[in-house]
């Protein structure tokens, strides 16, 4: 018993999802993205039960897409009454975030302007479905620490597929 969920929880932890050509996810409920150019993806479950990524949608219409990695880094991005089209990260209360295991000022690294980088990144959604519940885009951004604006964390080629709420 033991050993099948010892290996249950190896599978789990190996599954990452999966990419097009053009470096966009196709894994349902999943997430990729480059970190200062290295590969991310959200963690995935096998049989498509999920694809490691999850949104939730407030009364007020903000819309949190995260994904998490087998690591325990994850990604967030907070859209404000988010629709198709792209939208400015750091502005307008759209944030783009990155982490390592619990986002605390010593973990995280956010999409603040700066007076070198007003615009330190962007979220493009193409499909945003209220019936069916799900959002996809792709996103960039330049995330610095609260407490340390020289320090940063350079997020490219990011998308996020089918991830439901």
């Amino acid at each position: 018993m033991k050993t099948s969920f010892i290996l249950a929880i190896l599978f789990f932890a190996g599954c990452n999802a999966t990419t097009s050509p053009n470096g966009t996810t196709t894994t349902p409920g999943s997430m990729v993205a480059t970190i200062n150019g290295s590969a991310w993806s959200s963690a995935v479950v096998p049989g498509g039960i999920t694809g490691g990524a999850k949104a939730t949608r407030s009364a007020s219409g903000v819309v949190t897409v995260t994904g998490i990695a087998t690591d325990l880094t994850e990604i967030t991005l907070v859209l404000m009454n988010p629709k198709v089209g792209t939208v400015t990260l750091g502005t307008s209360a759209n944030l783009g975030e990155y982490s390592h295991g619990v986002p605390d000022t010593n973990t995280a690294y956010l999409s603040i302007p700066s007076l070198t980088n007003f615009n330190p990144g962007s979220v493009t959604i193409s499909t945003f479905d209220t019936s069916t519940r799900q959002i996809t885009g792709q996103f960039n951004f330049v995330g610095r620490k609260a407490t340390n604006f020289s320090d940063t964390v350079s997020i490219t080629k990011g998308s996020f597929y089918q991830v439901g709420w």
